[in-house]
């Protein structure tokens, strides 16, 4: 019999949502149309990450909605959340790829409010087809379990309210009681087999489960999920293997936290072991010892470890185990993450080594970061060129015998050659993290997670080619992105721009245009030319020659650049105020910066080379960051940093440099606008957004690696790039 309405109790139905956008409205419409009272009932929608404007959808047509965003793809975490946030006597979860009939809910609150020792309740999942999902979940032999009924013809056969094993996290009530006295989701487990656990807990404190067969939800199959099997974690449709992974991880988690006697002999029995994937069984290990040490005795422990290593002994190899036993000790936060940065040209000061070093300086307080070189370094060094204190870092020189007496230079290595950088493969697999920042695709990765970080692919794909075998691959510019797909058929998985931290103190600006870059013996950046344009506006207009200087400032290597040397004849016997300036201290370059009105930049003009054009532009950054107004090429990286005609300028030919300089020169006003929306531009690359991106980075990869997830990638660790933007 029905309760009367006026005692319905309030119940909370929490949806975890994940790029669910064309299932939403039929679930809600659903919801809203039950036989309960609309006053009675909350509905929370917790989101993780979606990027198919599913929020967007929800808040506009269903606005009753309570919406919950969580910082990670995590079920688990999310439906924490949801119970957190929620008000209800009674919690519901359900999928988000479900229609529920109109009696779902109150055919399940008239079972639960019965017996108060009922903890949760749960009723008949249908797919749309008619077929059965679920009617509860029932053991298997060697402890995997599947959807009673599953793929059954419904006709009548589970019609019995009766207690069950338990009951799909698909569809599900709880008394909030039970799950006060239960506790909250495992969230270890992310995704699957929660259930089973849930279940477990609640037998173990005497609670009853129920299912209810006139509660009937129906389940578009897979509609969000990336679930292509069933609970036993063989393959039943096409293979997915996030699902097959997580349910065989999942279910060895399951056995280590309540049945750790189970726990050695149903290695044998797992997926992982008789499918001969190996490396999947010994990813998950240091997770499942975990689990098995924070759940259990000491005593129970100590006689259950040995049996678990007497089982592994017999699959894996002793450098193996003991990679294990080291991965276990960082689990347990007894050891850092090892992490190995290479970078083949880090004994030369240059923008791609800063990049790598910079990354280094962030994370050295939480991981066991290693600087791999091939030529001599110290500490020293890099406080002198970048102002960064590696000295939590360890150095590690590894010689490279092939290039003695040359510069190391990867474009000479080919199949005659051999190669060299086989050393630096087999260095990394000493580290559980190996970032490569030198640019060379010839050494492969042997890590457990690897980073590539491309500053761009100066070249097509050559022998030794390994850069496609990296977990992630992050580049430093949408210009960068576009040419790693262009030439190595390659995506970025994330953009990173430089670190770009060059303000000055704020002194009174000058009549100066400011260059900046280096004098590149094959004149790449193009200091000639602009030379040329600021004598021409010189011999044009006498207020230029009179009022305003241009000022070139550059590194040069050596005492002989012929490069340099041909600009600064340009002016020999003139008397233009054009000043050149090579090899300044930091002080002094940012005291011109901190007085220069406008920054010119000609780098990629008349290039049909993509890597002689500007990849990113971090002078331009510098300048803007100083309230200087860019006046720039109209190529690479440069179009990612200038808004034209909003804070700054892009030319294509000299007539438009000279004309767009003019504009600023003759305009005080429009000159004073624009350097203050090219300071604001600038703060998109700051060092400290560089700095909360590397660390959000790094945790992420933190977190997955301590769940022993990331064999598999993790869909490109989740849905890597949502995150950061979050």
């Amino acid at each position: 019999m029905d309760i009367g309405k006026n005692q319905l109790p309030l119940v909370s139905i929490i949806i975890v949502n994940f790029n669910g956008k064309r299932f939403l409205g039929d679930l809600f419409s659903s919801l809203l149309n039950l036989e309960y009272p609309k006053n009675k009932i909350e509905i929370i929608m917790v989101d993780n990450l979606s990027s198919d404007d599913s929020v967007y959808f929800v808040q506009a047509h269903f606005p009753m909605v309570k919406i919950i965003h969580n910082d990670e793809n995590n079920y688990t975490r999310a439906l924490n959340l949801g119970i957190q946030s929620s008000k209800g006597n009674f919690i519901g979860f359900l999928n988000n790829d479900m229609v529920v009939d109109k009696r779902w809910l109150i055919e399940l609150i008239n079972i639960i409010t019965s017996d108060r020792r009922i903890g949760c309740v749960g009723g008949k999942i249908l797919f749309t087809n008619g077929f059965i999902n679920s009617t509860g979940i029932m053991a298997l032999e060697n402890y995997y379990f599947e959807d009673r009924g599953f793929n059954e013809k419904d006709e009548g056969q589970y019609e019995k309210v009766e207690e069950v094993e338990g009951i799909s996290g698909g569809s599900i009530l709880y008394a909030r009681e039970c799950l006060e006295d239960i506790g909250l989701v495992d969230e270890d487990f992310v995704m699957y087999f929660e259930d089973v656990d849930m279940a477990y807990r609640c037998k173990k404190n005497k609670w009853k489960i129920v299912y209810v067969p006139k509660s009937v939800v129906y389940h578009y199959f897979h509609g969000t999920s990336i679930l292509s099997e069933g609970r036993k974690g063989d393959q039943i449709q096409k293979p997915n293997i996030l699902t097959y992974f997580f349910c065989n991880r999942n279910r060895l988690i399951y056995l280590a936290k309540h049945l750790p006697f189970e726990l050695p002999k149903s290695i044998w029995t797992s997926h992982f072991y008789l499918n001969k994937q190996y490396n999947f069984l010994l990813d998950v290990m240091p997770i499942v010892i975990k689990k098995l040490i924070q759940h259990n005795s000491s005593d129970v422990t100590n006689k259950v470890l040995p049996e678990v290593f007497n089982q592994l002994n017999d699959i894996f190899d002793s450098s193996q185990l003991q990679n294990l036993l080291t991965k276990i000790e960082i689990v347990l936060g007894l050891k850092k993450i090892r992490v190995g940065l290479y970078d083949h040209a880090m004994h030369l000061i240059g923008g791609g080594q800063k990049y790598g070093c910079k990354i280094a300086s962030i994370i050295q307080n939480d991981f066991d970061v290693t600087l791999i070189a091939n030529r001599k370094i110290a500490h020293q060094d890099f406080d002198q060129w970048y102002s960064l204190d590696l000295n939590s870092c360890h150095i590690k020189i590894i010689d490279l015998p092939f290039f003695h007496n040359r510069p190391i230079d990867p474009a000479m290595v080919n199949q005659e050659t051999g190669n060299p950088f086989d050393v630096i493969s087999q260095e990394s697999e000493r580290y559980d993290i190996f970032i490569n920042n030198s640019m060379v695709e010839k050494v492969k990765p042997r890590s457990p997670i690897s980073l590539f970080i491309c500053h761009f692919p100066d070249k097509p794909k050559g022998d030794f080619f390994h850069a496609h075998e990296y977990s992630l691959v992050i580049t430093n510019s949408q210009y960068t992105a576009e040419w790693l797909r262009k030439l190595w058929d390659m995506d970025s998985d994330l953009i990173l721009y430089p670190p770009i931290d060059m303000s000055g103190e704020k002194i009174e600006k000058q009549n100066i245009i400011l260059s900046v870059s280096r004098f590149e013996p094959g004149g790449s950046k193009k200091q000639l030319e602009m030379v040329k344009t600021f004598k021409k506006m010189c011999d044009h207009f006498d207020y230029i020659k009179k009022e305003w200087r241009f000022v070139l400032i550059g590194g040069s290597m050596g005492v002989n650049n012929p490069y340099l040397t041909k600009v600064q004849e340009e002016l020999y016997g003139y008397d233009y105020p054009i000043l050149i300036k090579i090899n300044v201290t930091l002080e002094e370059l940012k005291r011109f910066y901190a007085k220069a009105k406008i920054f010119w930049h000609a780098c990629g003009f008349n290039e049909t080379r993509p890597h002689w054009i500007e990849h990113f532009g971090m002078a331009t950054v510098e300048a803007m960051q100083n309230f200087c107004v860019p006046v720039v090429f109209n190529g690479g990286g440069q179009r990612e940093i200038v808004d034209h005609e909003i804070n700054g300028f892009l030319w294509n030919d000299l007539e438009e440099l000279e004309g767009y300089t003019l504009r600023l020169v003759n305009n005080e006003e429009l000159l004073n606008q624009l350097k203050i929306k090219a300071y604001e531009k600038s703060k998109k690359f700051d060092v400290r957004v560089f700095e909360e991106r590397v660390l959000k980075i790094f945790n992420i990869i933190k977190k997955e690696y301590l769940r022993d997830a990331l064999s598999v990638n993790i869909e490109r660790f989740i849905q890597l790039e949502q995150k950061i933007k979050k």
